[in-house]
């Protein structure tokens, strides 16, 4: 009994080491294909890295590492007219840290595909690319060509796109560095979005996290179901912010501004157009130089609006504070005040609610100004 024990174990051993000898993974491995401009490249692997370069020739070097020698027959490299495809889905993977380096001239038109890697992609590329993965991070920088990314479980982080921009993941952040297209959609449902700069027309939602766009060259439409949205400079001629459980911060505005958020404060810079703000939960602290065609309307539920006017401004404030609850019987607490000292006021006031209509170097453009149990301060520059 003893002796057959001892051959089942050195049986055993030997059969390991033979295992572990075929995992051996074979060194890089390249070869070139002939392209024409605007041919198409497309690229599957499962799972895999994939690394996306440029260079001028009119070729495309595919270059592979990191496969088990058994994996290699499900390595299969297609050209057929104007696409090449280039394939990896092995039905039992001992491969896992596959790599393709693939080298293309910047005038092709790309779609990648892998279920378990990263994708990074360099250089000038002018033509389009579509990349998909299911969990891995994807780089891109410096694309001419419009971009669409999706991604289910990874982080996406993208800089100087010149192209019509596309950008979804479900499950992490978003890095955007100067996006200079003509539109650009981003979206994730489950991280923050930041945004360097951003171009003619940008709509950008999450809904579990907060949206930072450090500038917005033109429109711009930004959402959160559960964070901060804050924009920086704001170039556009449409700046609609809108979060369900956080604060609004914008800075200074040439065009028409609407801000709502449902539990937060609103922080909004010198806007010269028309401003449309509500807040169901906060303060809100505004700079307005109304010039704009649209009358200002600033509203909240729950808190104080400060409202700051330059010297010279010529408006007309109608100013309202509805009184809720106990407030009715403690209505001293809440004041419509003003710095302008020359100004011409009307009040109004009953026990549920003070008005005052506010006349300031003689009236002019219309701002509407209402809280619920809140104080509303005007203020001079």
């Amino acid at each position: 009994m003893k002796t057959r024990t001892i051959y089942l174990i050195v049986f055993t051993i030997l059969s390991f080491a033979s295992y572990l000898s075929g995992k051996d993974l074979t060194d890089e491995r390249s070869k070139t294909y002939k392209v024409s401009a605007g041919d198409q490249l497309y690229v599957d692997a499962n799972p895999g890295d994939i690394t996306i370069a440029v260079w001028n020739r009119d070729e495309v070097e595919i270059a592979t590492s990191g496969i088990d020698e058994n994996d290699y027959e499900n390595l299969t490299i297609r050209q057929s007219g104007d696409k090449l495809t280039v394939s990896f889905n092995p039905r039992w993977s001992h491969s896992t840290d596959l790599s393709l380096k693939i080298t293309v001239p910047n005038d092709l038109i790309i779609k990648v595909n892998t279920t378990a890697g990263e994708i990074k992609i360099k250089d000038n590329i002018e033509g389009k690319i579509n990349l998909f993965t299911s969990g891995g991070d994807v780089s891109v920088k410096d694309v001419k060509g419009d971009l669409q990314i999706q991604s289910s479980g990874g982080d996406i982080t993208t800089d100087n796109i010149v192209g019509i921009v596309s950008v979804r993941t479900q499950g992490g952040d978003i890095t955007l560095g100067n996006i200079k297209s003509t539109s650009a959609s981003v979206s994730t449902m489950g991280g923050d979005i930041k945004i360097k700069s951003g171009g003619s027309l940008l709509n950008v939602e999450t809904l579990g996290g907060d949206i930072l766009v450090e500038r917005a060259n033109g429109d711009l439409n930004a959402r959160s179901s559960g964070g901060d949205v804050v924009v920086g400079e704001f170039g556009g001629n449409s700046l609609r912010i809108e979060t369900l459980g956080g604060d609004l911060k914008f800075g200074p505005s040439n065009g028409n501004v609407l801000a709502l958020t449902s539990g937060g404060d609103i922080y909004g810079g010198k806007i010269t157009g028309s401003a449309d703000v509500k807040t169901n939960g906060g303060d809100i602290n505004l700079e307005l130089d109304p010039k704009g065609e649209n009358p200002n309307r600033i509203l909240t539920n729950g808190g104080v609006i400060s409202v700051m006017l330059p010297s010279d401004a010529a408006v007309t404030v109608e100013a309202k504070i509805k009184l809720r609850g106990n407030a009715r019987d403690d209505s001293g607490e809440y004041k419509i005040t003003t710095d302008f000292p020359s100004a011409v006021i009307e009040e109004n006031n009953t026990r549920l609610e003070k008005s005052s209509v506010i006349k300031i170097n003689g009236g002019g453009k219309k701002i509407y100004l209402e809280s619920s149990n809140g104080s509303i301060r005007i203020q001079k520059k």
